[in-house]
């Protein structure tokens, strides 16, 4: 009989120090997953503060034929982020505008807050459209950083060109 009760002691801290092991590891994953949820959260959240449409008449979009050829057109922040115009990504009928080929300015300078418009030039000397041709477009934008992550959105469109 005392060696069943020294044995369920053992067996009794035994078990003890392993749940305390297993607790352990629950509250330091949960803390994990915890982190994890909260940044998805606060990414949600600058999703869908940044906004952006076409400003002005995308069916009257300036297109200069001369080499380089280039197209001008207007997008407004219509989210609550300010957004960043140095990351600011165009496709055009399929083709990816390399960065280096597109100027994003502010109308009126400063940032690119909520309610701003700016003009964005893309140029590409391949462009071989005429009058009233329509292309189809795709921008991408990224809010500034804010609490540790951008926001981003994305518009997609029709443009008829101007020459």
């Amino acid at each position: 009989m005392a060696e069943g009760g020294v044995t369920s002691m053992i067996m009794l801290v035994v078990a003890l120090l392993i749940s305390g092991v297993a607790g352990v590891v629950l509250v330091d994953s949960w803390g994990g997953v915890s982190e994890t949820l909260g940044k998805q959260r606060i990414k949600a959240e600058m999703d869908a503060s940044t906004q952006i449409d076409f400003s002005g008449d995308p069916m009257n979009t300036i297109y200069d034929n001369t080499d380089p050829e280039d197209i001008t057109f207007y997008l407004q922040n219509t989210g609550t982020s300010t957004l960043d115009t140095s990351n600011l990504g165009v496709n055009v009928d399929g083709i990816s505008i390399p960065s280096s080929d597109i100027t994003v300015s502010v109308l009126g300078g400063g940032v690119w807050a909520s309610g701003q418009v700016v003009s964005v030039n893309v140029e590409d000397s391949d462009f071989t459209y005429s009058d009233g041709d329509e292309v189809k477009v795709s921008i991408v934008v990224m809010s500034e950083q804010s609490r540790g992550v951008k926001g981003a959105d994305t518009l997609h469109g029709t443009l008829r060109l101007k020459v």
